[in-house]
This record gives C-alpha cells, structure tokens and sequence, in this order.
C-alpha cells in the first residue's frame, strides 16, 4: 500500500506543517550545497594534484640537467688544470738554455 504524502503532515498539527516543510526544504537545499562543495573540492584537489605533479616532473628534468652541467664543469676545470700542468712545463722548457 503506497504512503500517502499528505499522511506526514497530516499527522502534523496544521500551525506547525509549513515550518516543517520549510525546514525540510532548507535541509535538501543545504545537503545539495555540501555535495556540490564536496564535488568542486574534489576537483580543485584533483587539479592541483596534476598541477603539482607537472612541476615536480620539471623540477627533475631540472635537477637532471643541472647535474649533467656540473659533470660538465667537472671535466672543463680537469680539462683546464691538465692546460696548465702542460703550459708550466711549456716554460720551463722555454727558460732553461
């Protein structure tokens, strides 16, 4: 047997129908609101959690890179200090008679 829908507020006393049907209404519109907010949190969660792991990708991409130059500059200053053994030894050379 179906339920009547007027049986609720019938059941009410007519002085009190129209505040509980306010209240009610007010409690739909409000778990519509939380589940829309809990909605756009996730999303903005979820943006910023792409968003995050981008820069962390290009912050190592940047970290290997750097790394690279510096191996670099490691082999520039070996490069540079056998240049200078050499040149030293060049003008000794040149100095003795």
């Amino acid at each position: 047997m179906p339920a009547d829908p007027d049986r609720i507020t019938s059941v009410l006393d007519p002085a009190l129908r129209r505040p509980f049907a306010l209240i009610v209404g007010i409690g739909a519109a409000l778990a519509f609101t939380l589940f829309g907010l809990a909605k756009v949190e996730a999303f903005v969660d979820g943006r910023i959690e792409l968003k995050l792991a981008s820069q962390r990708e290009k912050l190592e991409t940047q970290e290997q890179r750097l790394a690279r130059m510096e191996t670099q500059i490691e082999l520039i200053r070996d490069s540079l200090s056998d240049i200078k053994a050499d040149l030293r030894v060049i003008r000794e050379k040149m100095e003795k008679p």
